[in-house]
């Protein structure tokens, strides 16, 4: 069960049975509250008085409540109101908000005072704060101020919103409980490793750079290291770790390799800052051990671990650690981590990809689980999964235990043994959309160009105020003719709308003021309000069918997914009536597969997940190329002179880089 309700009290003078009638009202009415005895976003804002706390909840007054019984202590309170008000006015000074908000004095009547002991049922208090409407947004950004759930001021408006569309792009975002207590609550100081799980779009890398920054500052001595598997994934997380610092105002400057290091977990030989292995290889003054020495990765950390722990003047590398995307490592680099690391690993993956590396396992390891996707409007994630999964049809793809469902944020209901019904709880993001409202269209034709052209006018009639930045076209199959088909499309869309367009496969970014269109290896992290996603048939593999659940879920809005041809109108209409099932009821029906028909499930999985040859490599890299047949066997066979490459013993980055290169010196 998700709880809604989040407490940080410095000290007990207060009733345990009134705080406990508050978390039954949030979690009953999955209303998020915060009870906190000081604002949470910097550790300075501290107070005298010891007997009074703060009631955050979204469109309800602020409430101070007091919980002693002495008259004399009334100047006190007064004083701790008078100074969180000052802290806050200078919280929202800081972060730009003075514009928002005016000054203390000019929001005083968003905040309430109540004596704890005059109230037997939080719900009577409730009923008592409320605020008129056109306060709401002021009220929730006073709530972010109080937790540090900043967000960019430039972008939030107290205007009226025209439409469904300003209402999400102007959405104050506030932290959940379980975001709240990763970056402010206390772990165990014998626990080493802090494991945060959850579905993409839960928010996981953002809270590690919030808890990054928290330590960067508070511990000035530290030495930390943020890694992930790839360098394409790091390099984006040094710019967003260097974003993140400026719009938080931290006017410290970065002090980068030395204080922080922000690189991908192997490195190379000649740099010693070049990765995470090679940097502690350089600090211990031990072996660094290649993929053409060791075969994998983890062997190395292995090997390198055993050597580190024959180091007699033992000293540590880092004071913290951060691993993003942790599902790319085995346990041998995170016990690697913990060995060099004096205080705290910070260890965040992805809670789907966890449980489809390791079916078997019916419970994860995780110390927070992110259950909440924010990205996704919940109709359109329930389908995507479905869909990706195979939910829908007789011979499913894909089944998870009930343990595993709930781990994925999902209630689970299961009648006479063996019919599901899996419903997810709602989020504030989307609260605004209505029930009838249509977040997903399934679209069988054969003209695709002329399906996207008119629903994007129809976009454009019902949201008169769309842009080009608010729309992605994604092509979901990995052949070569989607590169002519995105040109053709993209001047298409330029001669109707006069809207230039982004070829992000060729780019690798997004790029102001342009129409986003894409193969599938270029939205990873990446959102938008309305999603197009296009494929010239729905096929039966695993990972496509992961890919096409990935590619939906980077909507906020609505997502399109457009198909020219359907296995046959059976299977069709199996796929509508689950859509239909979502749409009107909110939920997943789905009957559990048998033992027999799980066995089968897993055996194909497994032979889906064989290694795959280095041609098969090879041709998967050359469609992302977009290079010619022609070209390919000249290229592959001046490669075999390579003995990581015949061995077949390369990386998919090292051996897309070889391609790339021998690509342009042989044929540009």
């Amino acid at each position: 069960m998700n709880n809604y309700f989040y407490n940080k009290l410095n000290n007990k003078n207060y009733s345990q049975d009134f705080l406990a009638s508050i978390e039954q009202f949030a979690n009953n009415n999955k209303i998020q509250i915060y009870v906190l005895s000081n604002p949470l976003t910097d550790n300075k804002y501290l107070y005298s008085y010891q007997y009074a706390y703060i009631i955050l909840t979204p469109k309800k007054k602020i409430t101070f409540v007091q919980s002693s019984n002495d008259s004399k202590d009334k100047d006190a309170f007064e004083d701790y109101m008078d100074d969180v008000k000052l802290d806050i006015a200078s919280i929202s000074d800081k972060f730009d908000f003075r514009e928002h908000l005016g000054r203390p004095r000019q929001w005083n009547n968003l905040f309430k005072v109540a004596k704890e002991r005059e109230y037997h049922c939080f719900e009577n208090l409730y009923n008592e704060m409320k605020v008129n409407e056109q306060d709401f947004k002021k009220i929730e950004i006073l709530i972010s101020l109080f937790i540090g759930s900043i967000n960019d001021a430039s972008s939030i408006s107290l205007q009226p919103e025209i439409n469904l569309l300003d209402k999400i792009k102007n959405k104050v975002l506030l932290f959940d409980t379980d975001q709240t207590r990763f970056i402010y609550d206390n772990v165990s100081l014998q626990k080493k490793s802090i494991r945060i799980q959850g579905l993409s779009g839960t928010g996981k890398t953002e809270l590690l750079l919030h808890k990054l920054k928290d330590l960067y500052l508070n511990d000035e001595e530290s030495r930390i290291c943020f890694t992930c598997h790839n360098h394409v994934l790091a390099d984006t997380l040094r710019k967003r770790v260097t974003s993140f610092f400026n719009s938080m105002k931290v006017s410290q400057q970065i002090d980068w390799e030395n204080r922080l290091l922000c690189v991908n977990a192997w490195g190379t030989r000649n740099n010693a800052s070049s990765g995470t292995l090679r940097r502690i290889c350089e600090f211990y003054n031990v072996s660094f051990y290649s993929l053409r020495e060791v075969g994998s990765f983890n062997v190395a950390c292995k090997k390198v671990k055993d050597a580190i722990k024959k180091n007699k003047d033992f000293d540590y590398a880092f004071t913290y650690m951060f691993i993003d995307e942790s599902q790319d490592f085995g346990e041998d680099f995170f016990n690697l981590c913990e060995l060099v690391t004096e205080k705290k690993v910070y260890i965040a993956g992805d809670i789907f990809q966890s449980i489809f590396e390791s079916p078997s396992q019916r419970s994860i390891n995780s110390d927070y689980l992110l259950s909440k996707c924010y990205r996704t409007e919940p109709k359109t994630l329930m389908f995507a999964q479905a869909l990706g999964m195979g939910l829908f049809e007789d011979n499913k793809l894909w089944w998870l235990s009930k343990e595993q469902w709930e781990l994925c944020g999902y209630n689970v209901k299961i009648k006479n043994g063996n019919e599901y019904e899996l419903t997810r709880d709602p989020i504030r993001r989307f609260e605004d959309i209505k029930d009838d409202y249509v977040s997903l269209k399934m679209v069988r034709e054969d003209d695709y160009k002329s399906a996207i052209l008119e629903a994007i006018i129809q976009l454009k009639k019902e949201y008169p105020n769309i842009t080009c930045e608010d729309i992605a076209i994604i092509y979901v199959d990995s052949e070569n003719y989607i590169f002519n088909e995105a040109v053709m499309l993209g001047d298409i869309l330029k001669e109707k709308f006069g809207w230039d367009y982004n070829l992000a496969y060729e780019n690798k970014k997004v790029v102001p003021n342009t129409i986003f269109i894409s193969n599938r290896n270029n939205v990873k992290g990446l959102e938008f309000p309305f999603v197009f996603c296009f494929t010239t048939q729905i096929i039966r593999d695993h990972s496509y069918r992961n890919t096409l659940y990935t590619m939906l879920t980077r909507s906020l809005l609505r997502s399109y997914l457009i198909v020219q041809e359907i296995p046959s109108s059976e299977w069709g209409n199996k796929i509508l009536q689950g859509m239909k099932n979502i749409r009107e009821k909110h939920c997943i029906q789905v009957i559990e597969p048998t033992q027999k028909e799980k066995d089968l499930i897993m055996s194909e999985f497994r032979m889906a997940r064989r290694p795959k040859s280095l041609h098969e490599r090879a041709n998967d890299i050359f469609k992302e190329l977009h290079i010619e047949f022609k070209y390919q066997q000249t290229i592959l066979d001046t490669l075999m002179n390579n003995e990581d490459v015949r061995s077949n013993q390369i990386t998919d980055e090292n051996l897309k880089e070889k391609l790339e290169v021998l690509y342009k010196v042989l044929f540009s």
